[in-house]
């Protein structure tokens, strides 16, 4: 149907006799349908649509629509097309063209569809195939084949045209295969339009009665090109070459053509097993990755970005990721809450849901692997990533990874956890060796990742960016093969971190599988001449290459490859989500006036001071900022859902870094004229070199583009620009430049370097104090380097006065409450580099000391993505939560916390200390330039702080409520367990408080006598229980002996021995209400 015409056709049609008879179709395997039940629109993930009004090459002059019901549409379990009379962008009809491209190709099979025509002049109704990847000759038509199943001209009724088309066999060469039937009642009754197809030939029937064959004459492509992936087309043209040959009759308008349904079969003979959904996986795998090519499978190995490349000779399609952990980074989504939030619900239920959620939304995108869970343990309070994780504890950290797996992976999304091993910091990320022993390692720092192999059957890994003892995890046999291939036993695949691959030979040798973003070492030309030489063996490639495969069929991504669907998106269950996650993560730290929840009768002016009240700090920075299909700041709540009659004030107080406003036009001028605006040099490299390709005038700098390019004429990724001109100072004064970038910068003021960040990161904000004279002109310019991610620029300033502070003084003076909102940012928290201290940024802490000075009703709410620094104003606040890095419904969960239409249940996942100097790594971490030697071993969090007998500020597992809750009741189901048993643990929990309120019931162990250093306690279970006020409801956990063992290094095991051990059951790591005992007896 590309080209007709109907002069030429008449010279080589073969008028066919039709041959009825009867098949034998034992053979055939129905391998893909629609029988239309679903009324609507079609099923997207089984059709697409040619849109366009070009005229297709035929002079046709329908307009094919996208997804518009009037033109294609199923009803009363029919596919209905429909051509109309109406004049559409341009065109005077309308129509649809629907294909199975991407969603069902084949080579070879049955293809059987029942339809009914329409009628009259200027109709052109076909149903027809054409080549999914355009690869021979001149990659056009006719060169790629095309097969024509039907085709019916409305002005010579009945007759039924079945076509083959090629280079050899065409009609402008007189040549065409064509064979012609007559059906009579075609536009007034259902009729099977069949066409048989293998590598011999293709044998075209109407009902079974076969009356046209066209055959292969084994000449070549150029006579037979229907040897490779054909896909579906069903459409009705109008007028045309053809079709309109006699004119159009416009008054027959609307026209249908009906199909009762599409069926494709295949025979068992035909179909290759790595295409029969039928069979396991891994005989689809071993089936394919025969087939491949040794470039084939070298391709397979290096990404193109953000996916791996697709082998359109064999069809296997992309796996297409996205980050991150707490939302989908692609473009606008629902910002969920960060991954430290998500762990203080201890909530199991909420993380699968969140994990869907998550899945749902990559899906929606059009994306089938997530980069997430990120899983690091929170070994030191200023990691840069601790707001992606889920704290302190392995076993917590096990339980919440698990369940936000499955879910994800119930959506038939691949989830990837990470990094694998200790990136607990982001400081010297990139190279730091970290030394750690092996006891530590398999306490610590793997429980998580095991948990997430033989429970959660994870789909993918990434190795991290720096060494473990000695050598790079993308390149560690330990790690990769001897741990997590062979002992664990985990079949997928393990993805470098992106540039985190670091050699050829090695990595080819070792257990990644996959080099991330692209195969700058793991690539052909490498890799060839590796295994030529005899360095790489072929069976090392082939086994990256089966698991790489076997993740693709096990997301089913040959039968149902993953298309965008924005309905997935920003939906009601996402924002239902979010919400839920904020609100049971809300940790209530202090409550001493009781304060909360707020008591409307005695108030009348509320007063939200800090810099997080007007602004929604939903996530941290870099790859797992998500930017918010929409977002709510509390000061947005309070507007929307504050009682009539109170008043509500508001006052910034400070300023963070990165949020300082732009520096004005007015205020920026040419390097060389007194114009408004700065030249802005664009470079397509990295380092500002040659010529620019680019130059313009920017009136400011305050540039966001996402994953976007500046400019068209820029590449994506890997371009640098360069701002000069001249700075009018507005007033004589300090002020503070606020530049935050994402990536690197360095800032001049007249001609010297005062900010020099040449280096990737996430967002992050650099300032530079300077003293500026009214009046006066200061010569700057600003360079900027983009290297993949996120782009981002920002030049701003900011006065260095009291003024905001005494501002909130006088607001909070006249207010009955003050709600102070305190915290960090995605400037200060973020992949790429760690918090310098733990201390409240830019004169918070002066903030809150002032204000809680003149009201006593001063509640402060912080929001950072882990803990902070409070020695200096704790004791002057009664009232405190801590609330992390919401998620888009942050706002809306605070303010009902606050108001206490949701009663606070969440539970701190790591330690709050008092200061820096008493964690476990502050006498490691920095110490050693390019090292890090984890001299805490095992003595992580609670962990160290029982070991050192320190009393920290909140311990592990706290979090206060509206109501109380009482613990009695232990029993053990005995006092005495065998290595094989299974040991019952009961306890109850009663609601004694005014409110209904939901408990985390925390069991912890210790070992009485070990023949090592074992920690004081080590959490092995919980329970998240609703209890209605007065309700009692009794707990129940399950411990086993490999609960009790610790790693022993010497033999290689795990080990339980012998002797007593302690149950302790407790509302945090330092509050235990029940104890008793029981003994391991190996004996028993």
């Amino acid at each position: 149907m590309i080209k007709k015409m109907l002069g030429l056709i008449l010279g080589f049609v073969l008028l066919s006799y039709s041959v009825c008879q009867v098949l034998d179709s034992q053979d055939w395997v129905l391998v893909w349908q629609d029988e239309f039940e679903t009324e609507g629109l079609p099923n997207p993930k089984k059709w697409k649509y040619d849109v366009g009004g070009h005229g297709w090459g035929n002079q046709e002059l329908q307009y094919y629509t996208d997804a518009r019901k009037e033109n294609a549409r199923v009803e009363n379990g029919k596919l209905i097309i429909e051509a109309r009379k109406e004049q559409y962008e341009g065109q005077p009809y309308t129509s649809a063209r629907l294909v199975t491209k991407g969603l069902g190709d084949w080579t070879y099979g049955r293809f059987e569809i029942r339809a009914k025509v329409p009628r009259g002049k200027g109709t052109w109704p076909a149903i027809w195939m054409l080549p999914t990847v355009w690869n021979l000759g001149d990659q056009s038509w006719p060169d790629n084949g095309e097969i024509d199943i039907m085709e019916h001209v409305g002005f010579n009724p009945g007759q039924i045209h079945a076509s083959t088309h090629c280079r050899h066999y065409v009609h402008h060469k007189n040549t065409q295969k064509t064979g012609v039937t007559q059906v009579k009642d075609a536009q007034d009754a259902f009729h099977n339009y069949i066409v048989e197809w293998d590598e011999k030939e293709i044998r075209a029937f109407v009902d079974d009665c076969h009356y046209f064959t066209s055959y292969n004459e084994n000449k070549g492509w150029e006579y037979w090109p229907f040897f490779k992936d054909f896909h579906l087309v069903l459409n009705i043209a109008v007028g045309g070459s053809w079709g309109g040959m006699k004119g159009i009759d416009p008054d027959i308008f609307p026209q249908k053509m009906e199909i009762e349904y599409v069926r494709v079969y295949q025979k068992k003979n035909m179909l290759p097993p790595y295409k029969n959904a039928s069979l396991p996986v891994e005989e689809r795998v071993c089936d394919l990755v025969g087939r491949m090519t040794l470039q084939e499978k070298i391709a397979l190995l290096g990404g193109t970005g953000f996916a791996t490349m697709p082998i359109e000779r064999l069809g296997i399609p992309e796996l297409k990721m996205a980050d991150g952990p707490v939302g989908v980074r692609w473009n606008e989504a629902t910002a969920l809450p960060s991954g430290i939030a998500l762990a203080s619900t201890w909530d199991i239920n909420l993380a699968f849901q969140y994990g869907k959620i998550l899945a749902m939304e990559t899906r929606g995108k059009g994306r089938n692997v997530i980069l997430g869970p990120c899983v690091n343990i929170a070994r030191i309070p200023t990691g840069g990533r601790n707001f992606e994780s889920f704290g302190e504890d392995p076993f917590l950290t096990s339980r919440i990874a698990v369940e936000y797996i499955k879910g994800v992976q119930s959506e038939n999304v691949a989830a990837t956890i990470k990094h694998f091993v200790v990136n607990n910091q982001e400081h010297q990320r990139d190279t730091i060796n970290t030394k750690v022993d092996e006891r530590t390692l398999r306490e610590i720092y793997f429980p998580h990742f095991f948990a997430a192999v033989k429970e959660a059957d994870v789909l993918a890994f990434m190795s991290a960016y720096n060494k473990l003892n000695g050598t790079y995890c993308s390149e560690n046999d330990f790690l990769l093969l001897d741990v997590l291939k062979k002992e664990w036993g985990f079949e997928g695949l393990v993805m470098s971190d992106w540039g985190a691959v670091h050699s050829t030979i090695p990595t080819a040798n070792g257990g990644l599988d996959l080099e991330m973003p692209n195969g700058y070492f793991l690539n052909e030309k490498d890799l060839l001449l590796a295994i030529q030489e005899g360095k790489v063996g072929e069976d090392k490639i082939t086994d990256k290459v089966k698991r790489i495969l076997r993740v693709m069929f096990k997301l089913g991504l040959f039968e149902n490859p993953t298309k965008e669907n924005p309905l997935l998106v920003n939906t009601p269950e996402s924002r239902n989500l979010a919400y839920r996650v904020a609100a049971d993560s809300i940790i209530l730290l202090k409550n001493e006036k009781d304060l909360l929840p707020l008591k409307w009768d005695a108030i009348r002016t509320i007063a939200l001071i800090g810099p997080n009240a007007a602004l929604a700090r939903t996530g941290g920075g870099g790859s797992s900022f998500v930017t918010p299909s929409y977002s709510v700041s509390p000061l947005q709540a309070f507007q929307s859902k504050l009682p009539s009659g109170i008043k509500l004030a508001y006052s910034q107080g400070v300023i963070l870094d990165g949020d300082a406003i732009p520096i004005p036009t007015e205020n920026l001028l040419l390097p060389d004229k007194d114009e408004n605006g700065l030249l802005g040099e664009y470079f397509n490299n990295m380092n500002l070199q040659g010529e620019p390709i680019l130059k313009r005038i920017d009136p400011k700098v305050d540039f966001s583009w996402g994953n976007q390019n500046p400019h068209s004429s820029l590449p994506q990724d890997h371009y640098s620009i360069r701002w000069t001109g001249r700075l009018l100072a507005p007033k004589t004064g300090e002020f503070f430049i606020d530049i935050a970038s994402d990536d690197g910068i360095r800032f001049y003021i007249d001609d010297r370097m005062v900010i020099d960040d040449w280096k990737d990161h996430g967002i992050y904000a650099n300032r530079y104090k300077i003293s500026l004279e009214q009046g006066k002109i200061y010569k700057i310019k600003l360079e900027y380097y983009e290297n993949g991610g996120d782009s981002v620029c920002r030049l701003g300033w900011k006065d260095n006065d009291d003024s905001l502070i005494e501002q909130a003084v006088k607001v909070s003076q006249g207010a009955d409450v003050v709600l102070v909102f305190a915290g960090t940012s995605a400037h200060y928290e973020s992949e790429g580099y760690d918090r310098e201290n733990l201390v409240l940024p830019n004169n918070q802490e002066r903030l809150i000391q002032e204000i809680s000075k003149v009201n006593k009703n001063t509640i402060v709410i912080l929001g950072s993505g882990s803990p902070v620094e409070m020695k200096s104003w704790i004791q002057g606040v009664s009232t405190l939560l801590q609330t992390w890095f919401g998620g888009a419904e942050m706002g809306n969960a605070i303010y009902d916390v606050l108001v206490g239409n949701v009663n606070p249940s969440g539970k701190t996942p790591i330690t709050f200390p008092n200061s820096w100097e008493e964690c476990s790594a502050a006498d490691s971490y920095k110490k050693e330039y390019g090292t890090t030697t984890y001299s805490d071993g095992i003595f992580v969090g609670y962990r160290h702080y029982d070991h050192k007998n320190i009393m920290p500020l909140f311990p592990f597992g706290y979090g206060l409520s509206y109501t109380k809750f009482e613990y009695s009741g232990l029993i053990l189901s005995s006092q005495k367990i065998s290595e094989a048993d299974a040991l019952q643990i009961r306890c109850e929990v009663e609601n004694k408080g005014l409110f209904d309120g939901q408990e985390v019931v925390q069991l912890y162990i210790r070992d009485i006598q070990a023949s090592v250093h074992r920690p004081a306690k080590e959490l092995k279970r919980f329970a998240k229980i609703f209890l209605k006020k007065g309700e009692k409801k009794t707990v129940d956990f399950k411990l086993s002996p490999q609960d009790l063992a610790f790693y022993d290094p010497a033999s290689k095991k795990w080990v339980a021995e012998e002797g007593e051990f302690e149950i302790m059951i407790g509302s945090n790591s330092r509050e235990i209400h029940l104890k008793t005992l029981f003994a391991l007896d190996k004996n028993k």
